[in-house]
């Protein structure tokens, strides 16, 4: 009746709007109804998809260019059957750069129903996450720092096509930066870019590091900041370049992150979140290495330092021993119970033996406590230049 048309109607018109693809076929395996969202997903026209005449079988025979698979692993009959066995069947498709989710049931008449979704940037969050945490169990398991950075790119390249990662890192100047990791960038040209300036527009990795800013360059050709590098990164391949500095805490910059892509184009809101991310997580990468160097050289100095107090005590025992038993001996000397009755001439020589000795081991003293209280910060040593003429 006519309310029931007008639901119908109300349905449809509702379900050609929906962001996800819908598409239903009849027991034949004839297309019934889809929308543009259907249609968008697969790359496929209005004639591709001509209701009563095209296919569930045909539809999956699709251009190669767009991406998309050529075949379809079942008939309609065949996946039909496995519909009503089983109830539903959910899988991923990846159709250029985009992951959706496709969910197919069958119809109370014998049809099926395909429903498309685009699960892209859900899916690439939990990519992400699975590359953070294996990031940080390489760092805790005290891998490389070159390994540790190589596995981060690689995760950031598997959630982009034809994307291509660079980790440059500050050389010890902080004037220029010097190769970090980049696994799939060819070796020469990882190595005319190694040693790069930091500074306005000398590239875009080079320009972030002295900006302390993300740096955009949507076309490599055109753009001036490549004037020098334009033909070595034309060669490779490379059409656009987005770079994030990496800072430490204390906002010094320790390098950048780049993400190279074989297209012109320009970065999405959520692909500037990403870059920005990535570039934090390698910071605190690069940041707990420099401190865990930092640390390994103190320890070593420590270890240095004891030995060389040890020297020092064993060379200050003899010191002290020596004044010392002339101290004990002349004393015992001037005993006369032990040495007898002693001319005057001797007891002046003993006296100012144990006297000299005496004046040795005072002066041994000082120097000790000299070497403390400089050690302890309460003397200063003033150097100045004096003329020994």
């Amino acid at each position: 009746d006519k309310p029931l048309v007008q639901v119908t109607d109300r349905m449809f018109e509702a379900l050609g709007i929906m962001h996800d693809g819908i598409s239903i076929y009849g027991p034949e395996g004839r297309l019934e109804f889809c929308n543009d969202s259907f249609r968008r997903i697969h790359g496929y026209s209005d004639a591709d998809t001509r209701i009563g005449v095209a296919t569930y079988d045909t539809l999956g025979l699709v251009d190669e260019a767009i991406g998309i698979i050529d075949y379809k692993p079942f008939s309609f009959s065949q996946r039909l059957q496995q519909l009503q066995r089983d109830g539903e069947n959910t899988v991923l498709q990846y159709y250029g750069d985009r992951v959706y989710e496709r969910r197919q049931c069958p119809t109370p008449s014998g049809g099926m129903v395909n429903l498309i979704r685009d699960i892209t940037w859900h899916h690439r969050l939990e990519v992400i996450q699975q590359g953070r945490n294996n990031t940080l169990k390489l760092l805790a398991q005290g891998h490389p720092l070159q390994d540790v950075l190589t596995a981060l790119i690689e995760n950031c390249e598997s959630l982009f096509a034809n994307m291509l990662g660079s980790i440059l890192l500050t050389d010890e100047t902080g004037t220029r930066l010097v190769q970090g990791a980049a696994p799939n960038l060819p070796a020469y040209f990882n190595d005319a870019i190694d040693g790069i300036e930091i500074g306005e527009g000398v590239g875009c990795c080079g320009t972030a590091a002295f900006r302390k800013q993300t740096v955009i360059v949507s076309d490599i050709e055109s753009h001036p900041y490549w004037d020098v590098y334009r033909n070595l990164v034309l060669d490779v391949g490379l059409k656009a370049c987005w770079s994030q500095p990496i800072l430490s805490t204390e906002q010094k910059v320790l390098g950048t992150f780049a993400m190279y892509y074989k297209e012109t184009r320009s970065p999405t809101k959520d692909e500037l979140s990403f870059i920005s991310d990535t570039a934090n997580l390698a910071g605190i990468a690069i940041e707990f290495y420099g401190k865990e160097t930092a640390l390994i050289a103190a320890l070593n100095n420590a270890e240095d330092a004891n030995k060389a107090k040890s020297e020092f005590l064993a060379t200050m025992s003899h010191e002290f021993r020596t004044p010392l038993n002339a101290i004990l001996g002349f004393s015992q000397m001037l005993q006369p119970k032990i040495a007898g009755q002693l001319n005057p001439d001797n007891y002046a020589d003993y006296a100012n033996d144990i006297y000299q000795s005496g004046r040795h081991m005072l002066s041994l003293v000082n120097d000790v406590l000299d070497v403390a209280e400089i050690e302890a910060g309460g003397r200063r040593i003033h150097k100045q230049l004096v003329d020994i003429n």
